[in-house]
């Protein structure tokens, strides 16, 4: 989770974000980040939303070698963290440009891309501020344009339930305090999605579908959905 409309970042964790996620989930965080990543196609204007301190960055700029991406996050610690990182993928650094701002005021971007990325970043917002920010992001996004998505779900099996319950709980709670995010609890963002056209094209799933990545198309635009819904009054 990296990043929020607050006014607290996650700056005051970015020393030790990594070293967090590791000892809490080992490598699966950075597994679903980048799961997707072959399955992309040939990406060349991209954005990433609230990238934290750029492991997944590094490795889509070297799958991606041609792609010109803009990284938008809160954190200016964050953003530093992740521009030292890019230093080591040969010419990576002449194609990201990072912008210090939050999401809701970064949206929408004048260029229209082919991709935007939201790694455990949507989760950091209740349903309102994730309704609040879709719009913008579509905004974004070319026609066929794509959602990656990597993102904690309701557990399918019982067992990791009793588990990802109390470690959601932790995990709100510890950063609504540190970094100001907004969410309490998991919003649906599958139905929150589907709600607005968006289909899944490609699901991978991790830890008994505790953690999800997801690769998304918006099939209806909002012209069609809204006059779907008049229709129905």
């Amino acid at each position: 989770m990296v990043d929020a409309v607050t006014k607290r970042t996650f700056d005051r964790v970015a020393w030790c974000y990594a070293w967090l996620e590791r000892l809490a989930f080992g490598p699966l965080l950075q597994r679903t980040r980048t799961a997707l990543l072959p399955a992309l196609g040939d990406r060349r204007r991209v954005v990433i939303l609230g990238e934290g301190d750029g492991r997944f960055l590094a490795a889509f700029c070297r799958v991606h070698p041609l792609a010109q991406i803009v990284v938008v996050d809160q954190s200016q610690r964050m953003i530093q963290l992740a521009a030292t990182r890019l230093r080591a993928v040969p010419g990576a650094c002449s194609r990201v440009e990072f912008r210090h701002k939050d999401a809701q005021s970064a949206l929408p971007l004048p260029a229209e891309f082919d991709l935007v990325v939201c790694n455990f970043f949507l989760d950091c917002f209740d349903r309102a501020g994730i309704e609040q920010l879709l719009p913008r992001i579509e905004a974004s996004l070319s026609h066929g344009g794509q959602l990656l998505l990597g993102d904690f779900h309701r557990p399918h099996r019982w067992l990791i339930r009793l588990i990802a319950r109390p470690a959601l709980f932790v995990m709100h709670a510890f950063f609504r305090r540190a970094a100001g995010i907004t969410a309490q609890s998991l919003a649906d963002l599958p139905a929150i999605l589907a709600a607005r056209g968006w289909h899944p094209l490609q699901v991978v799933e991790r830890a008994g579908g505790f953690l999800h990545s997801s690769l998304w198309v918006r099939l209806c635009p909002p012209a069609a959905i809204e006059g779907s819904a008049g229709g129905r009054n």
